[in-house]
């Protein structure tokens, strides 16, 4: 998994965060993936949280009125997977942080156990697999509003092409 697009290094307080982030999954193994296990990207949910700039602290949550907008979505599967290996990808195109300060979002890749699977102690639901951080956003009433660059915008169009809800 990696973060394919940042949120925008500066935003104002309320505004939502242009241009989105999106993370892709991508066909390789991690430390709670078996080698002989393909990747099926309809088991995995990726979670956004705001976390504090040294990325340390867990802000949001327990805090919920920091952070709005959608932040948990499915994987959506890219078929048939790109050159690159990339097998799915999950946008947020509508996160608000509400207050100034210095922060990152964290994204948790959640791979959902199947029905009646128990190989894991969180048989009842999922299992974190990755996190990851976004680069500092600096939330202050004073930033100027950025628009995503041009390779931002291509691959946000050809993911909308490909079915990916960005809005």
């Amino acid at each position: 998994m990696r973060i394919v697009i940042e949120p925008p290094y500066q935003a104002r307080p309320g505004d939502v965060l242009t241009p989105p982030l999106v993370m892709s999954l991508e066909n390789e193994t991690g430390p709670n993936l078996s080698e002989q296990e393909p990747v099926d990207p309809t088991l995995f949910w990726a979670v956004v949280s705001v976390v504090s700039e040294d990325d340390m602290t867990l802000l949001a949550p327990p805090r919920t009125d920091l952070l709005m907008g959608t932040i948990a979505d499915s994987v959506h599967p890219l078929t048939p997977p790109d050159h690159e290996g990339q097998i799915g990808f999950v946008a947020f195109p509508n996160l608000i942080i509400r207050e100034p300060g210095r922060y990152r979002l964290r994204i948790s890749l959640i791979k959902m156990n199947a029905i009646g699977e128990m190989s894991t102690p969180s048989y009842e639901g999922g299992t974190a697999i990755q996190s990851l951080s976004s680069r500092v956003i600096n939330v202050a009433p004073t930033a100027e509003p950025l628009t995503p660059g041009r390779e931002e915008r291509d691959l946000l169009q050809a993911l909308q092409q490909r079915g990916l809800r960005l809005g």
